[in-house]
């Protein structure tokens, strides 16, 4: 039997219509079963979009390989992480969301994460204290304990 697989399309439809152009997702063969942790991107999405001004296209790729691979109409380009326990990053205006380690964690963990993500390369906030911060201020289900650096969730 062969399963159902998750389209662009289906992701965007969770995102209000005004913000849908700027997320350029790109995803692998990915079955219907892994739909809840788009729900949670979505969710993520939706909460940066309450509070920030979102005003640039990004790149975002949800992959389940060791290794992501970016595919574009005139090239493929294949990333190797230095950091294995890496569940997710960016690099420039692109995110790459590891959806086998996304898996692991709680609801709640995972819109951080990826809300994380999004404040990093929509908000152009690199440092990692910042952004933190910024993500507890936006999401009520996380809390950032300064001193010990991490979230705590609710």
């Amino acid at each position: 039997m062969i399963k159902a697989r998750i389209s662009r399309q289906q992701i965007l439809n969770n995102i209000p219509e005004q913000y849908r152009h700027y997320f350029n997702i790109n995803i692998s063969d990915i079955d219907q079963d892994l739909y809840p942790l788009f729900k949670n991107f979505t969710d993520a999405a939706n909460i940066l979009c309450k509070f920030a001004h979102i005003n640039k296209k990004i790149d975002i790729v949800f992959y389940i390989e060791l290794e992501p691979t970016l595919k574009m109409s005139t090239v493929s380009l294949n990333i190797v992480l230095n950091n294995e326990d890496a569940m997710h990053f960016y690099v420039g205006q692109t995110i790459f969301y590891n959806l086998d380690k996304a898996i692991q964690y709680p609801k709640e963990a995972q819109i951080t994460a990826y809300l994380e993500e999004l404040v990093h390369v929509f908000m152009n906030v690199n440092d990692e204290v910042l952004v933190k911060e910024i993500v507890s201020s936006m999401y009520e289900g996380v809390a950032y304990n300064k001193e010990k650096d991490i979230y705590e969730f609710k």
